[in-house]
């Protein structure tokens, strides 16, 4: 651009007539580029850009959701295993209090038959 405006000057200073309305107009839009054409580059460096942003932003989510899923999984397997371990300790509970109710059992019948053997004797 610089080129041009100074290659476009001398010419310009040099013949007089050129500083008319018109010759600045024309000047003017010799010299100047649409916003579409002077910041094209920019403008896709930046949309490439956006798009980069969005791709990482994308993978980092699917990256958490991911990690997400597998601390899921990984919770939901240990409640089950605790779960199952909960169920093996509630019947060995249940088992062993059985086997104590049944000890209880046998030791009163002893005394109740100690009991009545001593009462038999007596009579």
């Amino acid at each position: 651009m610089r080129i041009k405006t100074q290659i476009i000057i001398p010419h310009v200073v040099s013949k007089p007539y050129c500083f008319t309305l018109t010759g600045i107009k024309r000047f003017l839009k010799s010299i100047w580029k649409p916003f579409k054409v002077e910041f094209k580059e920019v403008e896709e460096s930046l949309s490439a850009a956006k798009d980069e942003v969005m791709e990482e932003l994308r993978l980092a989510s699917e990256q958490a959701a991911h990690g997400f899923r597998r601390l899921l999984t990984t919770e939901v397997e240990e409640n089950r295993t605790l779960r199952l371990r909960q169920v093996a300790e509630t019947q060995e509970n249940k088992h062993f209090q059985s086997q104590q109710t049944l000890a209880l059992q046998q030791t009163q019948a002893r005394q109740i038959q100690k009991i009545l053997k001593e009462e038999g004797n007596l009579l």
